[in-house]
């Protein structure tokens, strides 16, 4: 298995003449998740039926996005696989409360670990929900990256009552105005729940739950329901915190903020909330902890400087059509730098959906016949995939758990692909933009009436027996927009070069022919119980005459696709796994909630949401009020680039006139490990690279030190 290398710009900011707005509200395709706010309406019951239109964010160590925790120590424990552990979570809103989610398997010891004083559940099975109450806007990376954690030059708090100051050792903020730092926008919180069994008829909040950092407490007011599957293999969570259970007087009274008011969070449509989950799963008593993150940072623990998702804020009462369940976020950019070797280190900006028949939306496929086959569990069939998009290709990166036969050799003629191990992509190419449904739901399969297609070249009609359309005015129904193509590539193991797109890949229905001028490389996991993939298919490929000679569109020129930001496509997918001897029963994972479509694409399931990239190396933004990229009036230390980096990264600072400096690295026992720079630096923006090669994976601090000052910043080493 090709090593992947996580190098997310994480919290990047760069020096620059003129400002650049970051697309999404300074979220990115990586790290975007929609928050269902005025929704389907919860009850607390640990059943999450009613959870259909939430974004379930799949965690388990197949995620291209897994990284193993240390907590400046030994690597916490792996999973043994995803069935071992793994976990979907998510979030929605109300008015009054955040709903937290989550369908976690486990097949150790479940729900293991019942200590007395919930602070002390870190070290048994619990989920740490990390939230930032505020409106991030455009900011690219966390706001909230000072202290003295553990650097060595405090950072002060400035209490909010008596005025004094106090050592930040801690990097949460409470409000606006209430410290001494301009990046305070308002209050972090870091909210555990014993995972145990919950009756929320009889749930005591402050026997069972504990906010970390300054508040330092346990909290009231919540209510958890906590329910043990029927084989004892994982278990469902539904957890309600009333927004007023983290406004007023809730640290301890002997905290710097007993006597703070902390303000109380009114949700709206289109806010841009940091936040971070981590799932914790202890099978014995002693031993290792095993993690799961949704963002790309260590354990938290109790610090949320390093938010790694953000969640924005979806009001469906008054936008019913803009769903997070069914929303996928396709990264954006002119050009694209993916290289198809089956290696996914060039994904990290893109978001990866996972689906396995754990998911709370999963579907049992039927195909209008028998039930097809279930995967056994997450280790025998599930998936991560993702989207990227340019101006000349659309991208697909794909990871299967396969602990079967991954990869089984199928026929040579690729249509019959479909009864074997396979990816199936169902894409609508046009702008749906706010439509709520599918456009394209005419047709008689299998409907008995027919609906009538009319040839755009000879202009007769005939049987619509599939639900593709083509082009805007070229069939006689106000629903047409755009092409439809149901795009199969058969899971081989292959190289891109040479790779033969007419032997392995295949386009349904009208179309109804093989494709030519697409790439695709795989490349196996290293123990063999799984596959990457990795399939570039330029819109060029899906434009001009290219259905059959014998088909009814063989004449017709179908359009050239556009990609542009804010674009919403419709689109789905389905993984197909077919083990050895099993032939007649496969297992298919859809993203979407439909049957599987076989050649039919009149049921799509999903929205591809275009984003421009929000962290490409051409942003620049201004770093800090009144900075001039010519002549800086203060010092500054930027946020390394990229973050995370393997091995090398930038580092830019900024002097407002000629002096001595020095920036040093240490690791996270406060060891310096080498010195950058260090000795007379001119007045303006200067770079200082950092080769790591000889160190290991983690959290380092890099700080910049004059006579009068001393600025530091962390930056993650991934290898």
């Amino acid at each position: 298995m090709k090593q992947y290398v996580l190098s997310a710009l994480l919290g990047v900011l760069f020096f620059g003449s003129a400002a650049t707005a970051w697309a999404q509200n300074g979220a990115s395709a990586h790290n975007l998740v929609d928050i269902a706010y005025n929704g389907q309406q919860v009850t607390v019951d640990g059943d999450l039926s009613d959870w259909d239109d939430a974004h379930f964010i799949f965690m388990s160590q197949d995620s291209p996005f897994f990284l193993q925790v240390t907590n400046n120590g030994p690597v916490q424990g792996v999973p043994d696989n995803p069935a071992d552990f793994s976990a979907y979570v998510a979030l929605k809103m109300t008015d009054d409360a955040i709903y937290l989610g989550a369908r976690v398997r486990d097949e150790g010891v479940p729900l293991y670990g019942e200590p007395a004083t919930p602070n002390l559940a870190f070290d048994f099975d619990h989920i740490s929900l990390y939230l930032g109450l505020f409106d991030i806007g455009e900011l690219p990376s966390s706001p909230h990256i000072e202290g003295s954690s553990p650097d060595a030059t405090p950072f002060n708090f400035i209490d909010p009552v008596t005025e004094e100051t106090f050592e930040a050792n801690r990097h949460y903020r409470i409000a606006p105005g209430t410290d001494d730092t301009e990046s305070t926008l308002g209050p972090d919180y870091q909210l555990l729940l014993r995972a145990v069994e919950h009756d929320p008829a009889s749930f005591v909040s402050r026997d069972h739950t504990y906010a970390g950092a300054y508040v330092d407490t346990t909290l009231g007011g919540t209510v958890a329901s906590v329910v043990l599957w029927e084989d004892e293999l994982g278990y469902d969570v539904e957890w309600r915190i009333p927004f007023t259970s983290l406004a007023g007087n809730i640290a301890k009274g002997s905290g710097p903020f007993a006597n703070f008011e902390w303000p109380l969070f009114q949700p709206e449509h289109g806010m841009i909330i940091p936040f971070d989950v981590d799932v914790t799963d202890r099978d014995q008593a002693e031993g290792l902890n095993t993690y799961l993150r949704a963002g790309q940072y260590p354990a938290l623990w109790r610090d949320a400087h390093n938010f790694g998702m953000r969640g924005r804020i979806v009001d469906l009462e008054a936008n019913p059509w803009d769903r997070p369940d069914n929303k996928i976020y396709i990264d954006y950019k002119a050009e694209q730098n993916v290289t198809i070797d089956g290696n996914m280190d060039d994904w990290s900006d893109a978001m990866f959906y996972g689906n396995s028949q754990d998911h709370p939306h999963f579907l049992q496929v039927t195909n209008d016949g028998p039930v097809q086959g279930v995967p056994t569990d997450p280790n025998d069939f599930s998936f991560y995939m993702a989207t990227k998009m340019d101006d000349d290709n659309i991208y697909f990166g794909l990871v299967v758990r396969d602990a079967g036969t991954p990869m089984i050799e199928t026929p040579a003629t690729p249509n019959l692909a479909f009864n074997y191990d396979h990816l199936s992509v169902y894409l609508g190419l046009f702008d749906i933009g706010n439509r709520a449904g599918s456009p394209h739901i005419e047709g008689t399969s299998p409907d008995a009436t027919n609906f009538q297609f009319i040839n755009p070249v000879t202009e007769e009609t005939f049987d619509a027996n599939r639900h593709y359309r083509i082009a805007p005015g070229t069939d006689n129904t106000e629903s047409t927009l755009g092409p439809d193509y149901q795009l199969l590539l058969r899971a081989l193991d292959f190289n891109a070069i040479p790779f033969d797109s007419e032997e392995f890949t295949y386009a349904g229905a009208y179309v109804d022919t093989t494709l030519i001028g697409t790439v695709a490389a795989t490349d196996f996991f290293e123990d063999e119980q799984g596959y990457f993939l990795e399939w570039k298919i330029p819109f060029a490929t899906l434009a001009g005459q290219i259905a059959k000679g014998s088909g009814p569109f063989s004449d017709f020129t179908w359009p050239l696709f556009a990609p542009q930001p804010g674009q919403i496509i419709v689109m789905d997918a389905d993984v197909t796994d077919l083990d050895e001897g099993d032939r007649g029963v496969n297992r298919y994972l859809r993203l979407g909630r439909y049957p599987s479509l076989w050649r039919d694409s009149h049921n799509f399931g999903m929205r591809g949401h275009v984003i421009e990239a929000g962290l490409p190396s051409a942003v620049s933004i201004d770093f800090a009020e009144g900075i001039d990229s010519e002549q800086p009036t203060r010092i500054e230390l930027a946020q390394n680039f990229p973050n995370p980096f393997n091995p090398t990264t930038s580092i830019r600072f900024a002097l407002p006139e000629s002096q001595q400096v020095r920036l040093s690295v240490y690791n996270m026992l406060g060891q310096e490990v080498a010195v950058l720079v260090n000795g007379m630096q001119p007045a303006g923006i200067s770079t200082a690279t950092f080769d790591a090669s000889g160190l290991s994976s983690g959290v380092y601090i890099y700080r910049l030190t004059t006579g009068a000052e001393s600025v530091s910043r962390t930056m993650l080493l991934i290898k």
